[in-house]
């Protein structure tokens, strides 16, 4: 960390959920805006693979985690019309362009 608190960020960019959550950490210290670029629903992945079904606890430990991150961002980078979608539909939030402010 020495070496790190002597670097000028700006900002903590993000990718994945799991990168989310650990920026969420390192953007509280340094006090800096976090950026997630987000790829898409982390429970709908989890989904799509059949580690879980849609109608369980699992899914509902999962998808209150990934609320949880998405919410906890400053800025979402949006590089997709599903991931539009998903954001609008799944959180509530709304994209202008290919950028999204969650709403805190």
């Amino acid at each position: 960390m020495s070496s790190a608190s002597k670097v000028n960020l700006v900002a903590i960019h993000s990718h994945l959920h799991e990168g989310a959550l650990i920026g969420k950490i390192v953007a509280s210290i340094f006090k800096k805006t976090l950026i997630f670029d987000y790829q898409g629903s982390l429970t709908e992945e989890l989904i799509a693979h059949k580690f879980m079904k849609r109608d369980g606890k699992i899914y509902r430990f999962f998808k209150s985690i990934e609320t949880n991150i998405i919410k906890s961002v400053d800025i979402i980078l949006v590089n997709t019309e599903k991931a539009k979608q998903e954001l609008a539909n799944s959180f509530g939030i709304i994209c202008l362009g290919d950028l999204a402010v969650s709403p805190k």
